[in-house]
């Protein structure tokens, strides 16, 4: 391997060590034993020294990583980079779990190309796709993005960028609100010095902007984030973004008691559900007019409406958190019929399905029917 090679690929392996190691939690004596000193060693993963592909291979293989160890042309990094970039784009804009699920696989095929040239990039895309898939945040979620955090002086400005984006969206899920509100702020100073982020790359922003003020009550800048998120899809015929976008203006103009500017806002969406035939999103479009409803008292829509979510919906867990509001809703109306009634429903669906354990709303379907059954 020529020099120049040699340390464009260390600058992500020595990192790619470190991290490994930490994941499964082994000391570096216990890893660098029969190899190399643990001084050695922890210049190899600070990126202070270049190691002989002998000792790097015997530190991968103990960690069980030998894959990574691959040799990288010269136009390595500038290719991977549009890649990356590419498959980044594809994830966010399809607004499709499946589309997302196949591009998480095919990065991590390919991960030891994308180590060995463009570390920081591929595991901020790999973080955020990993927490929009589960749709919360884990341990082992907290663990890489610590590892970042503590890079961050060493990114270029778009992975500054994107890791300052996951930093809201981690915080967001995490109830640390005021973390997210923090460097939301500072991104909004600091948008001009972000250099290579796309047009569509702002939009996005802007819409986990609006969702993080949302969250903290802010409603007017969180109506002045969501506009300039829908001026840019509606432009670009980005339909589906577009319906999320609607959904999240309806949520803020209900929380403002703007109870007719929401139900409108919440028509437009389900127009263009039906329009383009993005069913998969109906279903969350009638939940929220059902807890519209409800919380205007207007009890027989609201019901109708939930209805609705739970035959318009595909994923179990989600038809079982619609079901849970209409049950709590029969509660507050002493309907204690229906409430068995749907108990029943609920426990028998996710019988049919063999998820009980997988799924919290099981326990609180039985507890309802224990108690209102008076079993």
């Amino acid at each position: 391997m020529h020099l120049c090679d040699r340390q464009r690929y260390f600058m992500g392996i020595g990192k790619a060590i470190y991290n490994e190691r930490k994941k499964i939690g082994m000391k570096q004596i216990y890893l660098c034993k029969d190899i190399c000193t643990p001084s050695y060693l922890s210049k190899i993963e600070n990126e202070t020294v270049i190691p002989s592909e002998e000792i790097l291979l015997l530190l991968l293989k103990k960690l069980g990583r030998e894959d990574l160890l691959l040799i990288t042309n010269e136009d390595s990094t500038i290719e991977n980079t549009e890649i990356l970039k590419n498959y980044y784009k594809d994830a966010i804009l399809s607004k499709n779990r499946e589309t997302t699920q196949a591009i998480i696989n095919n990065l991590k095929e390919n991960e030891a190309h994308y180590i060995q040239t463009n570390y920081y990039l591929y595991s901020l895309i790999c973080l955020r796709l990993a927490i929009m898939q589960h749709n919360s945040v884990n341990h082992n979620l907290y663990t890489q993005l610590n590892l970042l955090q503590k890079d961050k002086e060493k990114m270029d400005d778009y992975s500054s960028f994107l890791l300052n984006l996951v930093e809201v969206i981690f915080y967001y899920h995490h109830s640390e609100i005021y973390k997210a509100i923090e460097i939301v702020e500072k991104m909004s100073r600091d948008m001009t010095l972000f250099k290579d982020v796309e047009e569509w790359e702002i939009a996005d922003y802007y819409y986990i902007q609006a969702i993080v003020y949302a969250k903290n009550k802010q409603y007017v800048l969180a109506l002045q984030s969501i506009k300039k998120t829908i001026n840019f899809f509606s432009h670009n015929l980005y339909i589906k973004n577009l319906i999320d976008c609607y959904i999240l203006l309806g949520v803020i103009y209900k929380n403002n008691s703007s109870y007719q500017k929401a139900a409108d806002t919440y028509q437009i969406a389900l127009d263009y559900c039906l329009q383009n035939n993005y069913v998969e999103k109906t279903g969350i479009i009638y939940h929220n007019l059902a807890s519209l409803y409800r919380k205007q008292e207007n009890y027989e829509q609201s019901i109708n409406c939930y209805k609705e979510s739970i035959v318009s919906k595909s994923e179990l867990f989600d038809i079982t958190f619609s079901m849970v509001d209409l049950i709590e809703l029969f509660i507050r109306l002493k309907m204690k019929s229906e409430v068995i009634n749907w108990t029943c429903k609920g426990i028998n669906l996710i019988d049919d399905s063999n998820f009980k354990s997988e799924n919290k709303y099981y326990y609180i379907f039985n507890l309802y029917f224990q108690f209102y059954s008076g079993d």
